[in-house]
């Protein structure tokens, strides 16, 4: 997943892997099918036809809200985000040996920056040349304030209230 307010439409692009994920598909959809048929066969086409679709409506009501940017940076993040953050840039990506890679940048309050900092129990200890390589287009400055810990790395530039951060996790999303 790769997002950036520069991007025309809404920024969501997929790495391409869906490509392999096709043809599981097919058992996928078989599989899932399967009770609502066992249900129309008994003579009842109405509740099973009735029960798939609020279900299945459901999952894609699910699967499009998790997917969205922002519930992407609050999963990341792993804090409650508040109305005024700006998402300038967020990208995903799923290395399929040790876990997920969340690289992105957003307009941030100092209030903002003290809860995440308390949550994640940061130390203040890095400079903005340690994420400049995640962001190459992106312009650091020096005169921010790094914290990290094993798995989250953020930089607050305080001129321009902006947040740039890496977090490496494992965790599965929901």
């Amino acid at each position: 997943m790769d997002f950036s307010t520069a991007l025309a439409g809404d920024g969501r692009k997929t790495a391409g892997w869906f490509v392999l994920g096709l043809p599981m598909l097919v058992p996928i959809a078989m599989l899932s099918t399967m009770p609502f048929s066992m249900v129309a066969r008994r003579g009842r086409r109405a509740i099973a036809w009735l029960a798939m679709c609020v279900l299945f409506g459901a999952l894609m009501w699910f699967a499009y809200s998790q997917s969205t940017p922002l519930a992407r940076l609050e999963w990341a993040l792993d804090v409650e985000i508040p109305t005024d953050v700006k998402i300038i840039r967020l990208r995903e990506t799923d290395s399929f040996n040790d876990g997920i890679t969340t690289v992105g940048a957003c307009i941030a309050d100092r209030e903002f920056i003290n809860d995440l900092v308390a949550h994640h129990s940061l130390s203040e200890d890095i400079t903005g040349g340690y994420i400049s390589p995640y962001l190459p287009d992106a312009n650091i400055s020096v005169d921010g304030v790094g914290y990290r810990n094993d798995r989250l790395t953020c930089y607050h530039d305080s001129k321009t209230k902006t947040l740039y951060f890496v977090r490496r996790y494992s965790d599965p999303r929901p």
